[in-house]
């Protein structure tokens, strides 16, 4: 398995609600199941560790604009 077809951690859901009907302009934030897939939207290779420390894994990976790749790590002793 490549770094970058990790997938968030199942365990926290991502919940967005919609309380009105969006106007306006269209939200610049994708969310991606894998670090790959949101590679591949922004055409780069990314920099990232090669392995986490313990007790560490990928909360939630997105990207703004095609600009920034934001990949949210969590921590969960035990």
């Amino acid at each position: 398995i490549s770094p970058f077809d990790v997938k968030p951690d199942p365990a926290k859901p991502v919940v967005a609600e919609q309380a009105a009907p969006m106007v306006g302009m269209p939200s610049p934030i994708h969310e991606f199941a894998t670090i790959n897939e949101a590679a591949k939207y922004m055409n780069i290779m990314p920099h990232l560790p090669k392995v986490l420390p313990v007790g560490y894994n990928i909360e939630s990976v997105s990207t703004i604009n095609k600009d920034v790749l934001q990949v949210v790590y969590v921590y969960q002793a035990g």
